[in-house]
């Protein structure tokens, strides 16, 4: 949160000379070494902020109550990790995505569609990474499943909620096709 808003900052500044952005490989989960980073001359005019929950905002505590998967009924019955997200959404999250001047979101069918998908993701980044002498963190298909429980509620709720207060709705078919589109 706070190296996106030192940037945003930086770069709608008028000195602004260059910066170092992070680049992520989903193969080690994590931001590669800063040799590799994209460095930025100049200031842009456009900046792209594109991540899986970017915009997401908190829910109602009552809403929070109710289980949407085995893993908070299981792990999360006292609620700690679904308030400690919702926190999140309410506070330094908030205020970055209010720093954004247009939110496009892309709307799959469903939260299976989105499981389906990242798994596939996965077995095409073990098909790219084969070879390669890292330390990997590619998952299986169970791994997956389970990791995507953690994203699960906040997914949902932008289904229900997003495409009221995204300024770009772009709804995905199965196969990664526009089925429609809407501007608000």
């Amino acid at each position: 949160i706070n190296y996106m808003s030192s940037f945003i900052k930086k770069a709608n500044s008028r000195k602004f000379r260059s910066i170092m952005l992070p680049k992520f490989d989903k193969a080690i989960d994590d931001r590669l070494s800063k040799k590799n980073w994209y460095k930025v001359n100049g200031r842009p005019d456009v900046i792209i902020f594109e991540g899986w929950c970017v915009g997401a905002r908190p829910e109602r505590l009552k809403t929070l109550k109710k289980s949407v998967n085995s893993m908070e009924k299981n792990d999360d019955n006292k609620l700690i990790w679904r308030k400690h997200v919702n926190d999140q959404l309410k506070k330094g999250y908030k205020k970055l995505y209010s720093k954004l001047d247009c939110l496009l979101f892309l709307r799959a069918e469903n939260f299976s569609l989105l499981q389906k998908w990242r798994v596939i993701q996965e077995k095409k980044l073990k098909l790219k990474n084969k070879n390669k002498k890292t330390k990997q963190k590619i998952m299986t298909k169970k791994e997956v499943l389970n990791f995507m429980q953690t994203y699960q509620r906040i997914t949902q709720n932008m289904f229900k909620s997003a495409p009221k207060y995204a300024s770009i709705v772009i709804k995905l078919n199965s196969n990664h096709q526009i089925n429609s589109v809407k501007y608000n």
